[in-house]
C-alpha cells in the first residue's frame, strides 16, 4: 500500500484540559461573575472546535483514506463561525451567570485566520456540531 499523507489544519480548538484562549478565558471570567471584555465590538467571529470534534475530523479522514491521494491538507472549519460577543453570551448563559459582557471597540492583536489550499473534495470538509451545543457539553465537562 502506497503511503499517504494527510494533514488537518484545525481551527481554535477547547476542550476541558486546555487552559487557555479565548473559551477558557470567557469561562473563567463567567464562572467567577468578572466582566468579559469582548474585543472589536464582539463582532469579530472565531471559527472554534470541541476537542471532541476534531478527534471526529480524524477518524473521518481514515474512514475516507483510500479514496485519498498521495498528499491532502485540508482545513476543518465551521461554515458558520460565531461572533465573539454570541458565543460570550452563550457560555453566561450556560453558567447561570451575571457576568456583565464589556463590548470594547479596541483590538487585542487577534487577526483573521488564514486559509491552506484545499487539496481535498468538498465531501471531505468537516461541519462540526452546532458551537452552542459544543459549549453546554464543554461547561458540563469543567464543572466535573
Amino acid at each position: 500500500t502506497p503511503t499517504k499523507v494527510v494533514i488537518v489544519r484545525y481551527p481554535s480548538l477547547f476542550g476541558k484540559n486546555h487552559l487557555g484562549g479565548l473559551i477558557y478565558t470567557y469561562y473563567q471570567l463567567a464562572s467567577r461573575g468578572e466582566a468579559i471584555d469582548v474585543y472589536d465590538g464582539g463582532k469579530k467571529t472565531r471559527d472554534i472546535l470541541y476537542i471532541h470534534n476534531a478527534v471526529d475530523v480524524l477518524m473521518g479522514v481514515i474512514e475516507k483514506i483510500n479514496k485519498l491521494g498521495a498528499f491532502n491538507v485540508f482545513t476543518a472549519e465551521n461554515k458558520n463561525p460565531f461572533k465573539t460577543l454570541d458565543i460570550a453570551n452563550i457560555i453566561k448563559k450556560y453558567l447561570h451567570s451575571h457576568s456583565p459582557i464589556v463590548p470594547l471597540d479596541m483590538s487585542k492583536g487577534i487577526t483573521g485566520s488564514q486559509s491552506l489550499p484545499n487539496t481535498v473534495s468538498k465531501s471531505f470538509l468537516y461541519s462540526p456540531k452546532q458551537i452552542e451545543k459544543s459549549l453546554k457539553l464543554y461547561i458540563k465537562e469543567m464543572k466535573i
